[in-house]
């Protein structure tokens, strides 16, 4: 069994979105997820202390991610300026933060990945939006990992078009910069949107056909990724030379 920490994460910035966009486009992307597995069919929230199950009704999701995301202790932007409380038309620079996970703690351990969603934040001090998922251990190290993971992909980028998205390991990624000097990595699958990336990939990685724009990329090794750990590091390396491993300067 994989011993590696596997996930995919998509970062972007600068993206405003109001409550309504960002929990309307939660509820599309988790329904694209079920369709590619079954490990992603079941999921819940936890609205204070209590785990809820997330229904696939528009409504009813509607409703349960109006109360995951408010913050009364905020002050939300709305059409109408002098309106500070929270409505599904506020927006707030901090962005909205969804987190969603399988509801049984056993299948949680087994098969059912986690999902953290941060969309809508924007300004020079914010962190940046993002897509985190983290692949629990038996699936990661499944002999269909690889096709999960494209497929996961593809929808990341089909519903968050991020700057950066990658499908690595903690130890990986300690491995290529545990000093944490720049702001992307590289792993399994790759994708960038700077499309100079791939003037700068070499043979150790493969260019994937990409219907988003910008370089989209795998290398053939599937997880553990540290046994293999040669061929991410000359990828990393170039990119790295490359100036292409940090966020643009202009924002």
């Amino acid at each position: 069994m994989n011993q590696e920490t596997v996930y995919l994460s998509a970062y972007w910035r600068d993206r405003r979105t109001t409550a309504r966009e960002f929990i309307e486009t939660c509820h599309r992307f988790l329904a694209a997820l079920s369709d590619i597995s079954a490990s992603f069919a079941n999921r819940c929230v936890v609205v204070g202390s209590r785990p809820v199950g997330v229904p696939t009704n528009y409504a009813a999701f509607e409703s349960l991610l109006a109360k995951l995301i408010a913050n009364p202790e905020c002050i939300y932007e709305n059409p109408d300026a002098k309106a500070k409380e929270f409505t599904l038309d506020s927006a707030i620079s901090t962005g909205f933060l969804a987190s969603f996970s399988d509801p049984s703690p056993r299948k949680a351990d087994e098969t059912g990945p986690s999902i953290r969603i941060i969309g809508g934040s924007w300004g020079e001090y914010q962190a940046p939006n993002s897509v985190v998922i983290e692949f629990p251990g038996p699936l990661s190290a499944s002999g269909t990992f690889r096709e999960l993971a494209v497929g996961v992909m593809e929808q990341v980028l089909r519903h968050w078009h991020p700057h950066f998205a990658c499908v690595t390991s903690t130890e990986l990624f300690a491995r290529l910069d545990g000093e944490y000097r720049n702001d992307f990595t590289v792993g399994m699958i790759n994708y960038f949107a700077d499309p100079r990336v791939v003037h700068s990939l070499g043979d150790e990685s493969k260019t994937i056909q990409s219907e988003f724009g910008g370089a989209a990329f795998a290398i053939d090794v599937d997880p553990p990724f540290l046994q293999k750990p040669d061929q991410f590091l000359l990828c990393y390396e170039r990119l790295d030379r490359a100036g292409l491993l940090r966020w643009p300067t202009a924002r």
